[in-house]
């Protein structure tokens, strides 16, 4: 009796570890489905039922970093920079070493416009892979929009002499035309500031020079000898010190 109440034991404790293995694997199988849905959501544009998916497979453990990184790249598709940073901040936070979401995570920074916040994460992508085109062509990227024009002259060169025709800097020539553009065009800013500094300098001493300004910097539009004022010209009564009402011619 004892052997069979302990096998019947050992039989409903197996099946309850398959009931709940079989379990584990369904809900794994289903947010796997769940992204796929995303996924196909997202390549025709359908970005708020691809966020529904997205959600709903990452309340799988295995799932939730991978669906909290393209739900990111889904918002920054969509041009949501801002909710792109708030997903992909923690996820660089827990791995600073991940390439790909410190890239991304870089990105959406400066998409966001918060070029001083992304440029020492591009940095630090760089010098920790010298030896990656792609890494070296980002910070190259990073320097230009930073207006260093000189360390991004530099870094080209340095690239060029390291990777030779490598492809993924085949731009390397447009990249060079447009520091040059940039550096003529603040040029050209530089020397309409000058020149509209020195004719508001040129302005006020001629009105100085002239005397047409009272003391509040504005015109005199008086006639020579008159206060300004309008003389009245009609007849006006006016009162002695008895108080009678006396008419003068």
């Amino acid at each position: 009796m004892r052997i069979y109440l302990l096998w019947l034991l050992v039989a409903s404790f197996t099946l309850s570890s398959c009931a709940f293995t079989g379990n584990s694997v369904v809900r794994q199988e289903l947010a796997a489905e769940y992204m796929d849905l995303a996924d196909a959501y997202v390549a025709v544009k359908k970005y708020d039922k691809a966020a529904t998916f997205y959600e709903r497979a990452g309340t799988h453990k295995a799932y939730y970093n991978a669906t909290r990184y393209k739900l990111a790249r889904m918002y920054a598709l969509s041009g949501k920079w801002e909710n792109a940073v708030e997903i992909l901040e923690p996820l660089y936070t827990m791995e600073p070493e991940n390439l790909l979401v410190a890239n991304s995570y870089s990105y959406a920074l400066v998409s966001l416009g918060e070029l001083e916040k992304a440029l020492p994460i591009y940095e630090k992508n760089y010098s920790e892979n010298t030896d990656n085109p792609v890494q070296a062509r980002n910070y190259a990227e990073i320097l230009f929009l930073a207006k260093r024009w000189d360390d991004c002259t530099a870094h080209i060169a340095r690239m060029r002499e390291q990777f030779g025709d490598a492809e993924e800097l085949s731009d390397l020539s447009d990249l060079e035309k447009r520091i040059e553009a940039a550096i003529e065009r603040e040029k050209k800013e530089a020397e309409k500031e000058t020149e509209g500094e020195a004719d508001d300098s040129g302005s006020t001493e001629g009105a100085e020079a002239t005397g047409d300004t009272d003391d509040t910097g504005e015109p005199d539009s008086s006639e020579p000898g008159e206060t300004g004022e309008t003389a009245e010209t009609t007849d006006t009564d006016t009162t002695d010190t008895d108080g009678e009402s006396v008419e003068s011619e």
